[in-house]
């Protein structure tokens, strides 16, 4: 049987409006019930992830896409980025009028939207971005943010564990050529998320596993996204969302249901790891 349940956030915990199904919160509460670790994997910086590690009561995590990982609230793995990379990204990222992000251990910064999150602003708007803001709104919005001068010590004085850049999918190739010392990640059409070349939250697995001295037929994975991949062919069990990446669905060994639709819920059940007398959902 599996030991560390692993769980990525955005369209695997939670639905496009961050909101965690009830059932999940159910299933979450069972795997503790049953003396399952569940743990979350996400490439969310650690000051985006907290809302939904607190609602759901998990203290272990792989955040930043493997760079930065905690078990039961101690840091056992970090792997900032080198600050001359990161000088060269930002010059790059600048020339092509693209907002940039610097996720540290504690905060935020840089010229992306992504820093109103840190401030607390995106929380705030996102019940009603989807209404009142199309595509179009958006993407001005973040053409202007991302005219805001970058200052040295928005990522010079404290350790940058993974950096965020507002860029298509259509910009990926350019910038894996330009800057190969970097792994180029996505969870989402609209960002792409830069990290150490290698990691990938398999690798925060394995150091987890190594802390434990666990196997990793002792996992089970959830996923949706392109970041996911290497985590689900990794795991024990890697289960792929109902409204996850094809590419994901086609490397799972086991496609659930939606997020939406009790997804987690179900794909817990299949496997076994939940006591199905105990539980109603409604």
């Amino acid at each position: 049987m599996p030991k560390i349940i692993f769980f990525d956030i955005d369209g695997t915990l939670v639905t496009h409006n961050n909101s965690i199904p009830d059932s999940t919160k159910i299933a979450i509460q069972k795997l503790k019930q049953n003396g399952f670790i569940p743990a979350i994997s996400t490439g969310r910086p650690l000051t985006l992830m907290q809302e939904v590690a607190e609602e759901l009561g998990i203290c272990t995590f792989i955040a930043m896409n493997g760079q930065y990982v905690v078990y039961e609230g101690e840091v056992i793995y970090q792997n900032p980025l080198p600050k001359e990379s990161i000088a060269r990204l930002v010059q790059v990222a600048r020339s092509h009028k693209q907002g940039i992000a610097f996720c540290g251990s504690e905060k935020i910064t840089g010229n992306s939207m992504i820093v109103l999150a840190n401030r607390g602003l995106v929380k705030w708007l996102r019940p009603f971005i989807s209404k009142i803001a199309p595509k179009s709104a958006l993407k001005l919005v973040n053409r202007r943010f991302s005219a805001k001068p970058i200052q040295p010590n928005d990522y010079e004085e404290h350790s940058i564990y993974q950096c965020i850049i507002n860029a298509p999918e259509s910009y990926d190739a350019f910038y894996a050529q330009e800057f190969p010392e970097y792994t180029f990640t996505r969870s989402n059409p609209y960002s792409v998320d830069i990290i150490s070349k290698g990691v990938s939250k398999a690798i925060g697995i394995q150091k987890l596993l190594d802390h434990l001295e666990g196997t990793i037929e002792e996992t089970v994975a959830f996923g949706d996204g392109l970041n996911d991949l290497e985590m689900i062919q990794f795991a024990g069990i890697g289960v792929a969302m109902g409204n996850g990446r094809i590419e994901l669905k086609n490397q799972a060994d086991l496609v659930t249901d939606t997020v939406w639709n009790d997804g987690i819920y179900k794909g817990l059940d299949k496997l076994g790891l939940l006591n199905e007398e105990s539980i109603e959902v409604s």
